[in-house]
């Protein structure tokens, strides 16, 4: 099964993280959004666009606002039977900002960790920097 994020991004749940760092918004953003710089300011990383996933959010925060962000973090996200995957899919975002299964150009951003046992949630280890220490297999 393909893995996807199925519900709102507001459902994520920060399990664990590494040390955090506050930073300053520049848009509104939901805990475990990955997060990209743009100039000199923090905004939601997503397929699309040109912000390099570097952190997660570990707080909602408005924009203009002052959150804490980690390099790591284990976060639950909800899905539904048919999107749940398996443990060891690597997972990326999407346009959208959501966590999906890896592939099609988008940038991979963690792992799934274990799958929910009502097969509705999964706990992933996301990591944005798995791009720069992921190599290509022959």
């Amino acid at each position: 099964m393909a893995f996807a994020e199925t519900r709102l991004r507001g459902n994520r749940e920060i399990l664990e993280s590494s040390q955090t760092v506050k930073i300053t918004l520049a848009e509104l953003v939901m805990n475990g959004d990955v997060l990209g710089i743009t100039g000199a300011t923090w905004v939601r990383s997503a397929h699309a666009s040109s912000e390099h996933p570097l952190l997660i959010a570990l707080d909602d925060g408005p924009s203009g606002g002052e959150i804490r962000a980690s390099q790591m973090a284990v976060v639950k996200v909800v899905t539904t039977s048919g999107n749940v995957g398996t443990a060891g899919t690597v997972v990326a975002l999407n346009d959208s900002g959501n966590y999906v299964a890896a592939g099609g150009g988008l940038p991979d951003v963690g792992v799934i960790a274990t799958i929910g046992s009502d097969s509705l949630s999964a706990t992933m280890v996301i990591f944005p920097q798995i791009q720069q220490t992921t190599s290509v297999r022959a």
